[in-house]
């Protein structure tokens, strides 16, 4: 099938929007929001208030439903980054810091520590890409200083790799305690469990960064379902491709890196600040709240 559909200006698009039944009390709102929100983002996050037998908006949905379900996930996208933001420097800090004083500056070149070689040899060349693009003063520092080195110490090279790749190294290492230590850091006595987290946070951080919807994405990439570790949560009827137990892995980590974390606190409130999202749709459980993993 080829696609028809034509480009419409701002008066269509309002038009369209009310045809399928939504209420525009303000026309001019909705046209100064739609000309900085593109439309196909904006109805992206319409289809949960759209009836889909006719196409058409349920009874008494107004634009400002829309709007604010789209300004939530835009406050929600920006605390789970920064929550993802600690977590990152924090992994980077502890492979670093464990592989470097057991193997050496640059570690990373040592293909025997490696699991599969051919996976190896494409990360280290993608490593090497990141390296020659990075406009960090260190390192170009590092190579006019010492240019008889091929590559900088893995302090300065993990640096500026991406989260993406540092989360497929980690994940191509071989099982030995060094490996061990970064993830019982974290207190994941398994290395499973805490590089399928990491896979995780990736994947979502781009979501993130690249300002996708968040709020009820079914993810692709999902950790590893867990039951029974400490200081976890009580209620297990989550389900591990829903948002909500996203949020529990990272929550988790970050306790270990702060038990101080306000990321709970702050999830809390935001939600206090919209308290109309339905919170079903990103697979909460009825009582999270109450837990005293949210406390």
């Amino acid at each position: 099938m080829k696609y028809t559909k034509p480009p419409l200006d701002l008066d269509k698009q309002v038009d369209n929007l009310i045809s399928k039944n939504l209420i525009v009390s303000d026309i001019n709102k909705a046209k100064n929001y739609l000309s900085n929100i593109n439309y196909y983002r904006f109805s992206g996050y319409s289809y949960h208030f759209l009836d889909k037998t006719n196409d058409k908006f349920h009874d008494n949905v107004n634009f400002d439903d829309i709007l604010e379900l789209y300004l939530f996930d835009r406050e929600f996208r920006m605390l789970v980054f920064d929550a993802i933001e600690r977590i990152e420097i924090s992994f980077r800090t502890q492979i670093i810091y464990h592989f470097s004083l057991e193997f050496g500056s640059n570690w990373y070149e040592n293909k025997e520590i490696f699991y599969d070689h051919n996976l190896y040899d494409e990360h280290l060349s993608k490593l090497k890409e990141e390296i020659d693009r990075s406009t960090e003063v260190f390192i170009d520092h590092f190579k006019t200083k010492y240019f008889e080195s091929e590559n900088p110490p893995a302090w300065m090279t993990f640096e500026v790799i991406s989260i993406g790749l540092l989360s497929k190294i980690y994940r191509n290492l071989s099982n030995s305690e060094t490996k061990k230590r970064v993830s019982k850091h974290y207190k994941l006595d398994k290395i499973e469990i805490f590089q399928s987290w990491m896979q995780s946070i990736s994947y979502v951080r781009n979501i993130c960064a690249h300002h996708g919807r968040l709020w009820n994405r079914i993810l692709t990439i999902k950790p590893i379902n867990i039951k029974n570790i400490d200081n976890w949560v009580e209620d297990k009827t989550y389900k591990n491709d829903k948002i909500y137990y996203f949020l529990c892995t990272i929550l988790y980590l970050l306790k270990s890196i702060n038990p101080n974390t306000k990321f709970a606190a702050q999830l809390k409130q935001l939600f206090d600040k919209y308290p109309k999202i339905p919170t079903r749709n990103m697979g909460f459980t009825p009582y999270w709240k109450e837990e005293v993993f949210w406390k």
